[in-house]
Order: structure tokens, then sequence, then C-alpha cells
């Protein structure tokens, strides 16, 4: 059975009927033993929906010893003795979006017209081939490979394609449609205007609130690419948990930092962030007037003998210190733009990386602060 993604228009009552087709064709260089997994996968997914549930196990058994170790089946875990046991071969229909009809829907799973292993139909289920590929072939990861929408009337919207990029623990991609309103729906965004010189500073008042508003977004923008069954993500929104997990920390752990690197926008209203904007009105013309930027970071990047050290500095007069900075209750203020940190000798080599950093984002200041932000390619340290 065909596998329509939700991309398709229903059909109106009335309207001629047409046929709609989604294709591929591409070739792989899996190793002999992967070459022989797919080739065991795709004659059981022709099979499998005629095999009578008695027989599940007994077939299951006659599977080879590597398609038992990359679709192992589920525990028995049954408390009622005549309750039947699990299907075996559950981890294998979980490739599928419909697992009644388990099929990848190909005419050719090999062919030797080809150099190469050839994957090619007209009614492909793309999802599920990108996920037997991860499985069965992990040799020629990471690939990729496109597919095409199309109908044999003109119909509008009913025209298209996507790709999957597939890596050892990720699926990437999808339809051109979700690709096409995405791009819209970024540039109907309001541009950001300047008229004051504003610094942002952001204070985590929950953590959880926090954590809870960012795992939302981090659904929201994984599961449209990785699904053509939004109706049922309860599977990939597992996956997505341990990965997201990963990044931020456990909710009753979260960490407010790394949330923020995903979720922040200044135009939006974050649960459990308040943000205090510190703000140079502008009396005059702002295109007349000298407005400089500042960059907000952790205090996190430099170490606590580097922060003691700018204490001392920030008690001392102009003359008798390295570098001219600012203390505040939270941080300190160092400008930038007016130091080059290459002829700048004997600065900690902490303090020098983050005036580097600011000086390569086009920034003026730095406002090293305990709520500010941590980034990528810094180093950190705990203190």
């Amino acid at each position: 059975m065909p596998v329509i993604p939700p991309d398709f228009p229903i059909f109106l009552e009335g309207c001629t009927m047409a046929n709609n087709y989604l294709k591929l064709s591409f070739v792989l260089t899996p190793t002999g033993e992967e070459e022989a997994l797919l080739d065991e996968c795709h004659a059981l997914s022709e099979e499998l929906a005629d095999i009578d549930e008695d027989d599940l196990a007994a077939r299951y058994d006659a599977m080879s010893d590597a398609f038992k170790a990359a679709f192992p089946p589920p525990p028995d875990q049954s408390e009622e003795p005549d309750q039947p046991p699990p299907d075996p071969f559950a981890s294998f229909l979980e490739l599928f979006s419909d697992q009644d009809f388990p099929t990848f829907d190909c005419e050719y799973f090999g062919s030797a017209e080809v150099d190469g292993y050839l994957i090619a139909g007209t009614q492909a289920d793309p999802h599920a081939i990108a996920s037997l590929i991860q499985k069965c072939a992990p040799s020629v990861l990471p690939f990729g490979f496109e597919w095409s929408q199309d109908c044999d009337r003109l119909r509008p919207s009913e025209f298209g394609g996507g790709y999957y990029i597939i890596t050892d623990d990720d699926i990437i991609g999808g339809s051109t449609s979700w690709l096409m309103r995405g791009q819209i729906d970024a540039l109907k965004e309001p541009p950001i205007t300047h008229t004051n010189s504003v610094t942002l500073k952001t204070v985590v008042n929950d953590p959880q609130a926090l954590w809870d508003q960012t795992f939302k977004l981090f659904i929201r923008d994984h599961l449209p690419y990785k699904v053509f069954d939004p109706s049922e993500p309860t599977r990939l929104a597992d996956e997505l948990l341990d990965k997201f997990t990963a990044l931020c920390g456990p909710r009753d752990h979260a960490d407010p930092a790394a949330c923020l690197r995903i979720c922040f926008d200044p135009r939006d209203d974050i649960p459990g962030v308040e943000l205090v904007k510190i703000t140079a009105a502008a009396q005059d013309d702002p295109q007349s007037l000298d407005i400089e930027t500042c960059l907000v970071l952790t205090t996190g990047h430099i170490t606590q003998e580097t922060a003691q050290k700018l204490d001392d500095w920030g008690s001392r007069g102009r003359l008798d210190v390295p570098l001219t900075i600012g203390k505040t209750p939270y941080g300190w203020f160092i400008p930038v733009s007016c130091a080059d940190p290459d002829t700048l000798g004997g600065l900690p080599a902490d303090l020098l990386a983050v005036m580097r950093f600011t000086l390569t984002r086009g920034c003026d200041h730095l406002l090293l602060d305990c709520d500010g932000p941590a980034v990528d390619g810094l180093d950190s340290y705990e203190w």
C-alpha cells in the first residue's frame, strides 16, 4: 500500500481521479554482509503481512543472526499466562509509518544491472527506507538521497519532493513543502530595529519552566522534518527527549544556559526567564548617534583566578592596571574596541580568548555576567 505524506491534499468529492507517485532511485555501496541483510529485510517486508500470528515466532527464529542483532524481539513482560507473547518483529515494524502494511514499495532492492545496490520505486516509503539503511548499512553513513512527488494530472500543490540525510544516530530532512513553509515563515518575521543601545540581561527564575518551553520548541523544530505522520510522533518524541536531555540536562537539573542557546529570542516572552534591558535612550535622530554594541557572556568562560584579577583591576587606578574595566554587582564590563588582545602581554589566556571572541562578533564591549549565556567555541570553568 503506498504511503502518502501529509503534504498531499485530500481530493475533493466529484473531482476527476488522478494517480499520485512518490518516486526515488539511488545506489548504495554496502559491504557483502550488509547487502545480504538488506535483501533479507526486503524479502521479509513482502511476506510479513501474510504470515499467520501463530507462525511469527518460528519465522523469526529462521531469520539470520545479523537480522536478530539489528531487530531484537521485545521482552515478554506479560503477567497473564494465557496472554499471547509480543510480536517478535515489533522492532522491524517500527520502520514503517503504517505497520499494517510493512512494505517499502520498491520495484528494485538490489540489482545486477548497476554497480552497487540499487533501491528504486514509484510508490516508495522514503522514511522507512532511510531507517532501514541506518540499521542495516552503517558502513555507507553518512548518506543522503532524494525523492520526488508528482501527479499524472496538473493539480495544484501535488508536486514536490524531499530528501533525507542519514547518520549513525539521526535522520535529517523532510519534504520541500516543510522546508518552503519554514523559509516563508522566516521572511514574515518582523526585523529587529535599533533606535537605542540596549544590553539584555537574562535572569532565570524558573529553570523547569524554561526547560519545558525549550523542549517544546525542540520537538516542534525536529518532528516536522522527521515524520510523514505527525499524528503518531510518540516514538520519535522519546528519541528526541534523550537527545534534548543530553543537551540541556534532565528537567530536575536543567541547564539554563544550554536552554537559552536553543530558545532565546529577545522578541519573545520566555517562560521562567526575565529580560532586564539596560537601555541608553536616543534623544536625537538614531542615525546621527554613535551606537556601540555589547556582547554578554557568562563569567563561567574565565577562571576563578582571572575573576580575582578583574576584581583587583576594577578597584585600582587607570594607570595602575593593564586593562581598564568596570565592576558590576554581577561581573565586569570590559571595553575591547580600544584594546588589541594580541598585543596585551600578561593578560590571562582565558580572558584573551573571550576578548578575541567579542571582537570577531563585531562588538565593542564585553559584559561578563554571572547569569550570561555560555557559547560553543569557548572553554568553560566551574568555580
